[in-house]
């Protein structure tokens, strides 16, 4: 992998990745507009795309992310998603409350809180991988006592029955 630190070119793979990344995003959403619109041929051309797009940003992301040792990869993992539920998401849910956006600021932390939750799941691996011998910490469930799903999609939990739709992703088959 090369050095890009101190160059425009590492700006432009960043730029080329969160780019190949939104146009992947952008045509899954065109991809489900035009199968509700009964253009199923238009759809697949839209999803084999929005593959294309998430091929070009692994790419770039080869040139740019290191891959180290299990350990170290579940230890990074767990630290960025401690860091999104910690700081990044709260944070950016208290700006959007703050400018009047409070729908988005609601979406914002029940993502945090879902980043929290794969900070222990990374640790729980982590610790089992390190041969710690201890009971896994419990994953943080709102509303104890309550029965809770897992989204399949998103990792939001929610009080749901088999098979329905996800209120935040808003995926079907959810659960």
């Amino acid at each position: 992998m090369s050095d890009y630190s101190h160059s425009k070119t590492l700006k432009h793979l960043q730029d080329a990745i969160a780019g190949e990344f939104l146009g992947h995003l952008q045509y899954r959403r065109y991809a489900a507009k035009a199968r509700e619109e009964g253009h199923e041929a238009i759809a697949e051309t839209f999803e084999q795309l929005a593959e294309n797009e998430i091929q070009h940003a692994l790419l770039w992301a080869n040139e740019l992310i290191a891959v180290d040792t299990t350990e170290e990869n579940l230890r990074n993992a767990m630290n960025a998603e401690l860091a999104g539920g910690d700081a990044l998401y709260p944070a950016m849910a208290d700006t959007a409350e703050g400018e009047g956006f409070r729908d988005t600021a609601g979406l914002l932390r029940r993502v945090g809180e879902i980043e929290s939750r794969h900070a222990t799941v990374f640790k729980n691996l982590l610790n089992q991988l390190e041969g710690v011998p201890e009971e896994p910490e419990k994953l943080p469930l709102p509303d104890r006592g309550k029965r809770f799903m897992l989204c399949k999609y998103c990792g939001a939990m929610e009080v749901a029955e088999p098979g329905a739709s996800c209120s935040l992703c808003k995926n079907d088959d959810a659960f």
